[in-house]
């Protein structure tokens, strides 16, 4: 992101520090993301009352999609530093989001020799190749179905090691333990285990992967309490509390670029554990029964491709798909996702599809991203919202967003 230095007189959050060294000025920078989303059908307005309990990744908490609507996506406002040379941190916030939880990212970065750091705070853990993308850089409106599901930020601690030559393959190994409770302190024991491999060969050629295991994130005192899974032959409940809701991410990723083609393709798979329907919890009423198997799995995969027909001029597409029941596991005696008749019918099994085709126009000769207007055309899968009165069959809908980005 291009950046302007600015002086700051005093910050609270790292007045406090003395590290023996002089604080170097922070750089403060920013980001704007404004969106109007244009339903191509009334579909979408209703989908709170239509859905069908598995909502498309792109939809959950998104208001944007659900009405023709101009729409504050995201302002980041940020700072960064050195309190020594080998003392960094940052700050991110987002005064957009309804929450209030408005801190992003806040973390301090040790240097150490031999190209080792450690990172402690607040920050996405290391999970997918999309969703680690800076939204300055995305190149769509909105990132992928995975990244959406997968790249929230956590709290914990990261060490990473980076080696080999800038001539042949170098890259980082990075090794970390999260809350695994989103940007909250931890109600358990429990810690997510993550570790990402990032590799750059030459200049055009970057690829890697990551893994995640994990357990539930409710408060585990011994009084945690087992869901009932629907169907026969279901697990016991002994079964289901000694695993705590197993939760495992693996995914590999590959990246090319050059002055004119941009490629990628990402692949992710693992259990859903906590993160879906969770089969353990601790409160006095259960939640809805919604997961159909203890080891659910999912299954998602991505293409992106990108010409620029010169630096103001950008073509692109991409191909996103998402499986929440990869394998078809259910304890029912028939498949719980197809309804065979009444006036819900229809086969509603939780595949969903979204191709989006894409036009970006850079404002400024020098910078894509400093300032641009992206206009993309959503497809979606049609078999994540029930039809509504006169209509027959698992219903979708499609979105045209123009966004209007402006980084400094």
């Amino acid at each position: 992101m291009n950046k302007r230095t600015s002086t700051i007189t005093s910050i609270a959050l790292f007045s406090g520090l003395a590290l023996g060294a002089q604080v170097s000025t922070p750089r403060v920078g920013g980001l704007a993301q404004i969106w109007y989303t244009q339903m191509l059908d009334s579909n979408l307005r209703h989908f709170d009352s239509q859905s069908t309990g598995f909502r498309n990744a792109n939809f959950q908490n998104m208001t944007q999609f659900k009405e023709n609507s101009f729409s504050i996506k995201r302002i980041d406002l940020k700072v960064d530093g050195k309190i020594s040379d080998n003392v960094d941190y940052y700050v991110n916030i987002d005064p957009t989001i309804s929450s209030g939880a408005v801190l992003q990212d806040v973390f301090i970065k040790y240097k150490m020799p031999h190209k080792i750091e450690l990172m402690v705070g607040q920050f996405k853990p290391f999970q997918t190749f999309d969703g680690f993308i800076p939204p300055a850089d995305a190149l769509f409106a909105e990132y992928t179905q995975l990244a959406n599901l997968f790249s929230g930020r956590e709290r914990g601690a990261w060490l990473s090691m980076g080696f080999g030559s800038p001539q042949t393959i170098n890259g980082r190994f990075h090794v970390g333990m999260t809350n695994g409770y989103g940007k909250n302190n931890d109600l358990n024991s429990q810690k997510d285990i993550v570790a990402r491999l990032d590799l750059n060969y030459g200049k055009h050629h970057y690829f890697g992967g990551y893994a995640l295991h994990g357990s539930t994130d409710q408060p585990d005192t011994g009084s945690l309490k087992a869901i009932q899974f629907q169907g026969t032959s279901v697990p016991s409940d002994e079964t289901i509390l000694d695993n705590k809701d197993k939760t495992s991410h693996y995914g590999i990723f590959y990246n090319f670029r050059s002055d004119k083609v941009y490629a990628s393709a990402e692949v992710m798979t693992g259990l859903w554990g906590r993160r879906f329907f969770p089969s353990v919890y601790a409160g006095a009423t259960a939640p809805p029964s919604l997961r159909a198997h203890l080891d659910q799995a999912f299954l998602s995969y991505v293409g992106v491709f990108a010409y620029n027909i010169n630096n103001r001029h950008k073509v692109l597409a991409r191909y996103d798909y998402m499986d929440y029941n990869y394998g078809d596991k259910w304890y029912t005696v028939q498949n719980p996702y197809v309804i065979p008749a009444g006036t819900l019918a229809g086969d509603y099994t939780p595949k969903f599809t979204e191709v989006t085709l894409g036009y970006t126009f850079a404002l400024l000769h020098d910078s894509q991203k400093a300032a641009n207007i992206k206009a993309n055309y959503v497809m979606r899968s049609k078999n994540f919202l029930y039809p509504r009165s006169g209509q027959s069959g698992e219903q979708g809908g499609d979105s045209i967003v123009i966004a209007l980005q402006v980084a400094f």
